[in-house]
């Protein structure tokens, strides 16, 4: 199974209209993503990190660590990177075509914290679906292909 990019913003922005925060922005999320067979996590998962990407280019983290220096962890970057991705498409594409457009909208630490559940959402779905036992990656490899791995005695559908 795979997710373009325009689907995954679809759902990101799916989530953006019925929340008014981060925390209701990842409630949003998970719920969403709770109703999904493992091939398709492992395919929003895929998009995010594989293909958006939730680590960026140095420039950007030069930019944002000189205006918020609590990023200034790989930790903390990661999780800024869900939080850039929870603002939306047209935002996230202004950054990277001009990083200096993420200085229009400086997160609160709160808020980057909470960009980590982002970045984690579909892993900690794939964890509660198999009660604990399969992550993403245990179950598709590092491709996420949405295949199951040999070995893999949990019913993947999809």
């Amino acid at each position: 199974m795979s997710m373009s990019r325009a689907q995954f913003w679809c759902c990101i922005d799916q989530c953006r209209q019925h929340a008014d925060s981060m925390p209701a922005f990842n409630q949003v999320l998970e719920a969403l993503l709770d109703g999904w067979e493992l091939p398709q996590l492992a395919a929003f998962h895929k998009v995010m990190w594989l293909d958006i990407g939730v680590y960026h280019e140095e420039e950007l983290w030069k930019i944002m660590y000189r205006a918020a220096d609590y990023l200034g962890s790989d930790n903390s970057w990661d999780s800024y990177g869900g939080w850039l991705i929870a603002q939306g498409e047209a935002f996230y594409e202004a950054v990277m075509r001009d990083p200096q457009v993420a200085l229009t909208r400086v997160p609160r630490p709160e808020d980057v914290r909470e960009g980590e559940s982002v970045i984690f959402a579909a892993q900690r779905i794939c964890f509660k679906q198999t009660d604990g036992k399969w992550g993403l990656y245990d179950l598709f490899g590092d491709d996420l292909s949405g295949k199951p791995l040999p070995g893999v005695d949990y019913p993947v559908t999809g």
